[in-house]
């Protein structure tokens, strides 16, 4: 999993992406203008592993870890497991 720090045109905060693939990189402001937040925000994100795995039914089933922590969930969309994750991230 890979990803970056960097300054959107117009936006005074720094930004981050990060993802298994560019195509599936998860883009976000960070909200602040100090870039040593920024990657420390980027490192947070980049620590929570998330990936998807075929479940016997055809349904999907994720899994983040963070940690020792791990937590299962199925029916879930995409977005939706981002914001659970996304939750995750402003907590801990």
């Amino acid at each position: 999993m890979g990803g970056t720090v960097y300054k959107r045109k117009g936006s005074p905060y720094w930004w981050i992406k990060y993802g298994e693939q560019p195509r599936d990189y998860h883009r976000e402001s960070t909200k602040t203008t100090n870039k040593g937040i920024a990657q420390r925000m980027l490192a947070q994100r980049l620590r929570t592993h998330l990936w998807r795995a075929s479940h016997l039914e055809g349904s999907e089933r994720w899994v983040v870890e963070r940690g020792s922590h791990r937590i299962f969930i199925e029916g879930a969309t995409t977005r939706q497991v981002h914001l659970i994750v996304e939750g995750l991230n402003n907590r801990l």
